[in-house]
């Protein structure tokens, strides 16, 4: 064999080897590829799981951040904040809604839901202006117990046991030295219209009216009742309304005759 032909074969033999181990780093760049890609494909399925998470926290944390910035500013983010009604400093626009809002809440709220009798709150409410502010505090508490800001459990119950009946007894000390004048349907002795509610002999009346007892009172009270004292009934818009718009027509005529200097 001449030495051409080791030469070849030493070329060869190299060339043999490289292959085979070029052949060597494929088969291990092939199975480092296959187990990335397994972790790729692993990695998709947590990513999956992980970004629904990641867009709840990042809503739970903006909600947080507006809290807090409601907090901080006094309540005025967005959630609806709960203020008493300054009666003395209201346009007479501004009162005649506050008295619309009132009267709403009275006739849809506290009187069928209830039962406050006449005795307690007087038809002629509207006529006293404690009562007035007595009854707008106890509607602001209210409001805010149940759709405020600060609207909880503990605040509906603390409204109920507490400034329901505190309210309601401010205004029954308040009204009970006039309760001969400002009885079921009277305000100072007179009638919606101004009119002294007169006796058949003349007088003026400051008696307790009654209306005749139904059958099932009848039943319910003592043998022979026939009749029941209007105090007791439960208050009712047909009751207090005349006198509710007497006083809101006088009272926005009063702010707009202030207005107009």
């Amino acid at each position: 064999m001449s030495a051409a032909d080791n030469v070849r074969d030493e070329i060869i033999a190299d060339l043999d080897a490289r292959t085979r181990r070029h052949g060597t780093v494929l088969d291990e760049l092939q199975g480092t590829l296959g187990g990335l890609g397994e972790t790729v494909t692993e990695s998709a399925g947590l990513l999956a799981q992980v970004i629904p998470r990641l867009d709840t926290l990042a809503e739970q944390v903006a909600e947080v951040r507006g809290r807090a910035s409601t907090s901080g500013d006094g309540g005025t983010g967005g959630e609806e904040v709960v203020s008493g009604v300054v009666w003395e400093t209201l346009s007479a626009d501004e009162a005649a809604e506050e008295w619309t809002r009132l009267a709403t809440w009275v006739a849809d709220v506290l009187g069928p839901w209830y039962e406050v009798p006449r005795g307690h709150l007087p038809d002629c409410w509207a006529l006293h202006r404690p009562v007035v502010r007595f009854l707008s505090a106890l509607h602001t508490t209210y409001v805010a117990a149940y759709s405020g800001s600060a609207a909880s459990a503990a605040a509906v119950a603390d409204w109920q046991n507490r400034w329901l009946p505190n309210a309601l007894s401010a205004i029954f000390a308040h009204m009970a030295p006039r309760e001969r004048v400002c009885s079921p349907g009277r305000h100072d002795g007179a009638g919606p219209d101004g009119a002294p509610v007169l006796s058949g002999n003349g007088f003026r009346e400051t008696g307790h009216p009654v209306r005749p007892a139904t059958e099932l009172e009848q039943l319910q009270a003592e043998l022979g009742r026939e009749t029941v004292y209007l105090r007791d009934d439960p208050i009712r818009p047909e009751h207090w309304a005349p006198f509710w718009r007497r006083a809101v027509d006088a009272d926005v005529a009063a702010r707009r005759a202030r207005e107009a200097g």
